[in-house]
């Protein structure tokens, strides 16, 4: 006997398994690849970090230690020429010293100005009134323009009024044709040298007190006054320089500043800022950076640190999740997919054994039956052989067994011709009351016991329907009801009527009933009913379903009982198309 498996045998049982075991490693073994390339990734971002890094830390203490060397020196020279490049930052007490930031709140020397033209400084800038009032006189004769700068020298302001007013006397100069070259030179830049002090210019006020500005401020001062200085000659590129570079150091980060020792906040720090800029740009010009790249010096003048931000290893490293993810998927995919057509090749090898099974059995009980009616003929005709003088009913009981034998051959040349779609219906009216009479002078189920047979069907009932098929579906219900009946004799009641113009035929036995068996189960092809002592093909109804499918009805079990079974068939009219054999495919 052959080992089976999960209702299966063992051969294909064991080379789905193996096959489907390979592919489970085989997707394993390619998401630990995955895996693989993700950390190599991830792992080589880092170390193109810490690489670059390492190297502009270098570059850095080494360019520390060389500015530290001059460190004082250059801070004097830039606290005292405002207009020199900053290329250091100097931070005291917590307040950026170099390079000079605008951090004021309020454009007040926009406002001075606007109400200098309105003529309202009185109410708004009191304090401003006797420079303003020299201011207007200053383009008159020199005397009123020393009077002018001496007042300057003598007397502090704010900042905004002091710039607003000397803006304002500049401009009034030059429209009263008071101003050259050289003057301008001294008012806007160089200054100009009193007996007792030394008025500073414009621009210089300007950018040595920015710390008291607001960047409005400066923006209004620069685009106001640059252009009437070029007009003389003035130089105004390094103003606006300085200006720039103010606006880019406020906009860094704190962490951009080294410290001496100490927290900014709370020390002199020291910043090297044109290399900061000078790397970033020729990192980006190289490629090694993008341009949203960030340089951040830190740790400490001791052992300055760079450190570098960029959205591009962070991009690299979401990229290499989600190539992961999407490969990791994919192979789940392949997974779930080869698990689904393991599943389904196991059902589908179980359906075939079963159905290699039904077919053995088939087989078997076709012998049987088979056997069965060719041995009684055999034994019948030798007796007629050795007692000719005697035949009694002999002739009659070979005759009845022969069509018995024979019906088993037409049920299942039937089947197959059913089952293989062999069949196309040739429809034609038929009188059911026909059908009563050639059901009742049908031999084959009397062939197993005898059956009394009770015809209750109107006189002018007709339907329309293939009648070798209806005959055939008949034949199956009577011989079923011979042979699982238990009496000596079988009632059978054959009735027939008309709903919804749709007709029923009706077959009724009296024997033991279907007992628990599932009524729709027993319609199955090669399925029997639970009478082990009793032999068959399990054809009969399967074929009656055929029947009744292919003229578009249906055939259930409408009562079942320790008393009798009734079936019951329809058929629609005519006027309802039949089914096409594929269709009936589909039902069955």
């Amino acid at each position: 006997m052959k080992r089976r498996v999960a209702g299966m045998p063992l051969v294909p049982f064991v080379a789905l398994t193996v096959g489907f075991v390979l592919l489970l490693l085989g997707s394993r073994f390619l998401l630990v690849l995955a895996d693989d390339e993700r950390r190599e990734t991830l792992a080589q971002i880092p170390l193109t970090r810490d690489a670059l890094e390492r190297e502009l830390s270098d570059e850095l203490r080494a360019v520390v230690a060389e500015r530290m060397a001059t460190y004082d020196e250059t801070v004097k020279a830039e606290l005292q020429d405002p207009f020199a490049p900053v290329t250091v930052s100097l931070v005291e007490n917590g307040e950026v010293v170099l390079p000079r930031v605008p951090r004021g709140d309020d454009a007040d020397v926009e406002r001075v100005m606007i109400a200098i033209d309105g003529g309202h400084v009185a109410e708004q800038y009191p304090e401003a009134n006797e420079r303003l009032a020299l201011a207007r006189a200053a383009p008159s004769s020199a005397a009123a323009r020393d009077a002018w700068l001496d007042h300057r020298c003598h007397f502090m302001l704010g900042v905004a009024v002091d710039l607003g007013t000397t803006l304002f006397a500049i401009e009034q100069l030059d429209k009263a044709g008071r101003l050259d070259p050289a003057g301008a030179r001294a008012l806007f830049r160089d200054g100009v040298a009193r007996p007792d002090c030394k008025v500073e210019g414009l621009f210089a006020q300007m950018l040595a007190s920015m710390a008291r500005l607001s960047p409005r401020d400066l923006v209004y001062l620069v685009e106001r006054s640059a252009p009437l200085a070029s007009r003389y000659l003035v130089r105004v590129d390094d103003v606006r320089a300085r200006v720039d570079e103010a606006d880019w150091f406020a906009n860094k980060a704190v962490g951009d500043i080294v410290s001496l020792g100490g927290d900014p906040a709370e020390s002199r720090a020291l910043i090297v800022t044109d290399w900061l800029r000078m790397r970033e740009s020729a990192l980006y010009a190289s490629g090694r950076i993008t341009a949203d790249a960030q340089l951040r010096a830190d740790g400490g003048l001791k052992k300055p640190h760079v450190a570098v931000a960029t959205r591009a290893w962070d991009e690299a490293r979401e990229l290499a999740w989600r190539r992961f993810v999407v490969k990791a998927v994919g192979i789940a995919f392949v997974g779930v997919l080869a698990t689904i057509v393991f599943v389904l090749a196991i059902v589908l090898q179980r359906r075939r054994t079963a159905y290699i099974e039904l077919r053995g059995q088939l087989l078997r009980a076709v012998t049987h039956e088979l056997k069965t009616p060719l041995a009684s003929i055999s034994a019948l005709a030798q007796t007629l052989e050795l007692r000719p003088d005697n035949p009694r009913d002999y002739p009659t009981r070979i005759v009845t067994t022969a069509e018995r034998m024979s019906f088993l051959i037409d049920n299942i040349l039937s089947f197959a011709r059913l089952e293989g779609d062999a069949w196309r219906p040739r429809p034609e009216r038929i009188a059911v009351a026909d059908l009563a009479r050639w059901l009742a002078g049908d031999p084959v189920a009397r062939a197993v016991r005898p059956v009394d047979l009770v015809v209750s069907v109107p006189a002018d009932l007709t339907l329309t329907a293939d009648p070798d098929l209806v005959r055939l579906m008949l034949s199956n219900l009577l011989d079923n009801a011979a042979k699982y009946a238990t009496a000596e004799r079988v009632r059978v009641t054959f009735s027939a009527e008309m709903h919804n113009q749709v007709v029923h035929l009706m077959v009724r036995d009296d024997g033991p009933g279907l007992g628990d068996r599932d009524p729709a189960r027993l319609f199955d092809a090669f399925t029997r009913g639970d009478a082990k002592e009793v032999r068959g093909t399990g054809l009969g109804l399967s074929i009656c379903r055929w029947v009744v499918a292919l003229h578009g009805g249906d055939i259930r079990v409408a009562q079942t009982s320790t008393s009798g079974t009734t079936f019951v068939a329809t058929f629609p009219t005519p006027r309802t198309p039949m089914l096409a054999p594929e269709r009936v495919q589909e039902i069955v």
